[in-house]
């Protein structure tokens, strides 16, 4: 995912923190892959991201909200067809 927005919206990664790489016994669940991100921080424009691969169980994807700060309606519009482009757009 952290690629994705780097590709897509050009992204700056500012932190990664992966399971492997937290103190001993704060690795979460201990489920989590070693390589899997526990904390990662991108800059999109003037918005911040916060992600993480969860705890490393597998659960169904339900869903996900994000905001993000746009200067005009151009800019709105990129970033939209930049995160649509190849999924599925589903209006509700």
């Amino acid at each position: 995912a952290l690629s994705f927005y780097q590709a897509k919206l050009g992204a700056e990664v500012t932190i990664v923190q992966r399971f492997k790489d937290a103190p001993p016994g704060t690795q979460g669940s201990g489920t989590a892959p070693p390589d899997g991100i526990m904390h990662a921080t991108l800059k999109i424009g003037d918005s911040l991201i916060f992600a993480s691969d969860g705890d490393g169980e597998a659960k169904p994807f339900g869903s996900v909200a994000l905001s993000l700060l746009v200067k005009d309606t151009a800019e709105g519009k990129r970033t939209f067809d930049a995160l649509a482009d190849g999924g599925n757009l589903v209006e509700r």
